[in-house]
Formats: C-alpha cells, sequence, structure tokens
C-alpha cells in the first residue's frame, strides 16, 4: 500500500498528461513573467515529462532545467517515477538530504515516505526536529502523523504551526493536516472567503499554508479563464501573500493538467 501521508487528495493526484499542448505550456512554463503561471505549467506538464524522459532526463531537467517552471514538472514526474521503482531507504535518504537540487530532494519524498511509515515514534519525532533537511523534517512529519492521525485536532495542528521552536519541515506537514480541519467536517468547515483572508493575513507563513492548501479544494470548480486571469494579474502582487499566490497557481496546474 502506498502512503501519501496527510497530502489531500486533490494534490496528491498523478494525472496523466492531457489538456492544452505541450509546446503552450512548455511556452508558458519558460518565458512567462509570473512564477506561479510558470510554476502552474510545470505542474501541467510532469504527466508528460514522466511519459516522454528517462529518469536520468528528469534528473538533469530538475536539477538544470531553463526555468523553476521545466524543474518543478520534471520533479514531480521524478518523484512519480521513484515511487514506484525499488529505490533503496539509503539512496532516498541520501538524495533528500544532499542534492543540492530543491526540486530533486522533493522528488526524493514520497518513495521515502513509505520507509518511514514503519519507524517508530522515538525514531520520527528525532528525524521531524533535527533532520538534515527540510525535505527530511517534512516526510518524518507526514509519517509521523500518518501513524498519530487521531492524536491532533484542529487547535493541536494550530499550536505546532505557531511553535518557533519546532522544524520547518514539521511545521508544514501538520499544516497540511489541518488543511483538512478547514474542510471537514462540512458542518463547521470554512468557507472561501475565510480561507482566502486566512491565506494572506494568517499569523505565519505556516498558518497561510494551511488555508492556502485548503482553499485549492475550493479553486478548482473555478473555471480555467478565471483561474488563468488571476494568476495572470499577480505580475504586480504587492500585498498578496506567497501562500495566496501558490494556491491560485496550483489549482490552475491542477485544472490544466486534467485537461481543461
Amino acid at each position: 500500500m502506498r502512503v501519501v501521508g496527510c497530502l489531500l487528495a486533490v494534490l496528491a493526484a498523478a494525472p496523466a498528461f492531457a489538456g492544452p499542448s505541450v509546446g503552450s505550456l512548455e511556452r508558458v512554463a519558460v518565458e512567462h513573467v509570473v512564477p506561479e503561471m510558470r510554476l502552474a505549467a510545470g505542474f501541467a506538464l510532469a504527466g508528460h515529462f514522466e511519459a516522454t524522459q528517462t529518469e536520468q532526463e528528469l534528473l538533469v531537467l530538475a536539477q538544470e532545467g531553463v526555468s523553476d517552471g521545466i524543474q518543478r514538472g520534471a520533479g514531480i514526474a521524478l518523484g512519480r517515477v521513484w515511487l514506484g521503482s525499488e529505490k533503496t531507504r539509503a539512496f532516498l535518504l541520501n538524495t533528500v538530504t544532499e542534492s543540492a537540487s530543491e526540486q530533486v530532494r522533493r522528488a526524493a519524498v514520497p518513495a521515502l515516505l513509505e520507509f518511514l511509515v514503519s519507524y517508530n515514534t522515538t525514531a520520527l519525532e528525532y528525524l521531524y526536529s533535527r533532520g538534515a533537511s527540510e525535505e527530511l523534517q517534512y516526510a518524518a512529519g507526514v509519517a509521523y502523523f500518518q501513524n498519530n492521525r487521531g492524536k491532533f485536532n484542529k487547535a493541536s495542528l494550530e499550536a505546532i504551526c505557531r511553535d518557533e521552536a519546532a522544524s520547518s519541515g514539521f511545521r508544514r506537514a501538520a499544516a497540511e493536516l489541518l488543511a483538512g480541519h478547514y474542510l471537514f467536517p462540512l458542518a463547521s468547515a470554512l468557507g472561501r472567503a475565510e480561507l482566502e483572508q486566512l491565506a494572506l493575513g494568517g499569523d505565519n507563513e505556516y498558518l497561510r499554508y494551511a488555508a492556502a492548501y485548503a482553499l485549492v479544494n475550493v479553486l478548482v470548480a473555478d473555471p480555467v479563464p478565471s483561474l488563468y486571469a488571476k494568476v495572470a494579474s499577480f505580475l504586480d502582487g504587492s500585498g498578496l501573500s506567497a501562500e495566496y499566490r501558490w494556491a491560485y497557481g496550483q489549482a490552475l496546474g491542477i485544472r490544466w493538467a486534467q485537461g481543461n
């Protein structure tokens, strides 16, 4: 059984490439002046890259692609390839801590999670607190929450997000689980306006990220032209949090990847 940790289903899905042409997405991923637009196109290209590039080619693209969008798409594709491979725990641990490329470190996380969920609580606590990279801290945090999900409620997760003594990776893992509490149960779910307000003005980046992560699940129902126009408007992104901009870009990337 593959483990996706506390990622929400819409973000953890790995859709095959469809929709806007590869050429048009590659142009956006390379040339667009808005970073969130480039990253959205990169997300949508991941399925194409997975189907057409070798593992070594993906590794090179993730490290040296001509733009952040291309690197992101290749990194996502590489993570999918590694998840279905026989990569060893030693290889994945070395990659997640030693690679100079953020996208390559991130690519190792999904496959590494399959090993980490078998670790005991003490080992996971050590790794999410003292792991040698933010990605390792995050992966250990996701595994820890996967194994102890019932022990944390909205208030306790918000407390972790606010805890400046906690590692950045662990706080990010807590934020993703917190996003689920913002969406469910439906009787107490936050509405779109509340999520947008929190994504824009939450107390810190982790609380803003939790709201943004939840917000993506709402935004994917928006028409693609509306999402595109919104992301394009970020050329002058003054006053908008990085997390808010990320949410709209992520939603657009998901819609493009779905063929819309």
